[in-house]
């Protein structure tokens, strides 16, 4: 199986003393390392994992291996990766941080192979029960599959309880917005950015704008280029929340606009605000006037950073409401919601029964699309199955084939499935183009209270009474282990498209950087960092 990956870059979130990410200790139960959307293609972000509390696995000790006796213990930890789609080689980074002058016999281990019985690959281990404040040990397979499950063992042999800092990356080629040349539309920039590996290339020292609000620009070493368009004077407010950078340079990140005549020139372009990230800080741009602008991110004297993106810099069209807190991850076993706000500013369109619900698109990136159900669920609580194949209880496989991007329409003549495995009509995505509610039976029993719509039919949701304004839900139910993904992106559109208005809104989670752009009280553009 494969896992998609969206211009590969990631961020690897080993935080084990935190609930919400519990850290297994035999390979089958092993933690799955998503892999998330980006214009980095490089590394992980480096987080903390705390051995404290673990207990060791029944996989056989390795033996030897590089640095020492591999002496078997208490503290054991499995994740796993998998390799990401055009990918061939991985590189895993480990240091333990155990303070200064402790002893320690900590190592790693590196399997493939089936989860119950993994094929040792290499590993490493300090067994010498010296003094050192930290060791660090990097490892890189090469030869590897897209799809293939690496299994990463983290181990300390003398049960002291210390950390390991871990990173992973897939090469040190610079993100692809590295260049102007290649600046990336701000609408298409996915949910997450970086600047690991970028260069200065023609990128001068002279283009510093010095003193921001707050801070001062030190220099140019790593930047990335976005682009976006004003279509109309508006202010401006950009809102940047817990941009996360390493230790390196400067430790935070320095954000620039400047106009955009297509010139790749800062000393050429009118310069508007910078700011230099140090905690939460605001940019206010007061009455921008209408037309294209650069966002120029560099690390603040070479500092790798990450952040997110969740853009929406165009309305959709009156009439058409799309997702507020896409896209959503999907992983494995689970049900996972994507988000859309609607309000009615017209009197007379806040009804079903008058303003029909006349189309619901999603966008899923997903390997192996039979793990997959999908439902919809109105403000009143009618919640229907909008995409499901035969199987869709956990252990359900199906389909095999990656993706959908689909439209479900009113009537019931040409069902998206009627109760056998995923039928593609494409290659890739599998599913595409518009089709009508599933058919023939079937059902999602991993989300509750979902059921077939009444006559296959949309036009089930168009109750008389029942409100177009509140919060829609898209469900989407991962019934197999192993193939992760996305919900990209969902859209509603109704039949009046006066008087309709979609709110979006950050994520309220740390990491998130609100950029938004308000003009009449009607257009509203938000971008969240």
């Amino acid at each position: 199986m494969k896992t998609f990956i969206h211009q590969i870059a990631f961020i690897f979130i080993v935080l084990l003393y935190n609930s919400n990410l519990y850290s297994q200790n035999s390979p089958c139960a092993a933690n799955v390392i998503n892999f998330q959307n980006g214009n980095c293609s490089n590394n992980s972000l480096l987080q903390i994992a705390d051995l404290t509390g673990m207990t060791a696995s029944g996989v056989a000790n390795p033996g030897d291996c590089t640095g020492g006796a591999w002496n078997g213990g208490p503290e054991d930890y499995w994740f796993m990766v998998q390799v990401p789609l055009g990918e061939t080689q991985l590189t895993f980074d480990m240091t333990w941080d155990c303070g200064l002058f402790c002893t320690t016999n900590p190592g790693y281990a590196l399997y493939n192979g089936a989860c119950a019985s993994p094929t040792y690959i290499t590993g490493t281990c300090d067994g010498d029960d010296g003094f050192f404040p930290t060791t660090n040990q990097v490892t890189t397979l090469t030869g590897l599959t897209p799809g293939e499950i690496i299994y990463i063992r983290l181990w300390e042999i003398d049960n002291q309880d210390h950390q390991i800092l871990t990173e992973v990356y897939t090469n040190t080629d610079p993100p692809s917005n590295d260049l102007c040349a290649n600046a990336m539309p701000l609408d298409m920039a996915g949910d997450f950015g970086c600047n690991y590996d970028a260069t200065n290339t023609g990128e001068p020292n002279s283009w510093t704008p010095g003193t921001c609000n707050p801070g001062s620009w030190s220099s140019i070493e790593n930047a990335v280029w976005y682009t976006f368009n004003v279509p109309e004077q508006q202010d401006i407010t950009i809102d940047l929340l817990d941009i996360n950078c390493d230790g390196t340079g400067g430790g935070d990140l320095q954000v620039g606009v400047w106009t955009n005549s297509g010139t790749c020139n800062l000393a050429s372009e009118t310069f508007i605000d910078c700011t230099v990230a140090t905690g939460d800080v605001n940019m206010l741009l007061p009455d921008l006037p209408a037309g294209d602008y650069y966002l120029f991110i560099d690390g603040n004297a070479g500092a790798n950073c990450t952040w997110r993106f969740e853009t929406n810099l165009v309305p959709p069209p009156p009439g058409e409401c799309g997702c507020t807190n896409c896209p959503v991850p999907i992983t494995d076993n689970g049900v996972f919601d994507g988000f859309l706000d609607v309000t009615v500013n017209s009197p007379g369109i806040d009804d079903l029964g008058l303003n029909n619900l006349e189309q619901v698109c999603f966008t899923l990136q997903h390997t192996w699309v039979g793990d997959l159900a999908v439902t919809l669920t109105s403000p009143d609580g009618l919640q229907y199955i909008v995409m499901a194949d035969n199987d869709n209880d956990f252990g359900g496989c199906g389909t095999s084939s990656d993706d959908v991007d689909v439209c479900i329409e009113l009537g019931n003549a040409n069902p998206i499935n009627t109760n056998t495995n995923y039928i593609c009509n494409g290659g890739v995505p599998c599913l595409d183009g518009n089709f009508t509610m599933p058919c023939g039976g079937v059902t999602t029993p991993t989300i509750a209270g979902a059921t077939q719509a009444p006559g296959c039919d949309l036009n089930a949701f168009n109750v008389p009474g029942n409100t177009v304004s509140g919060t829609w839900t898209l469900s989407v139910a991962d019934v197999c282990d192993q193939d992760i993904g996305y919900l990209v992106d969902w859209s509603l559109t109704f039949a009046d498209t006066t008087g309709i208005n979609c709110e979006s809104t950050c994520p309220a989670d740390p990491g998130s950087t609100a950029v938004t752009l308000t003009g009449d009280g009607t257009n509203n553009y938000v971008v969240c960092f």
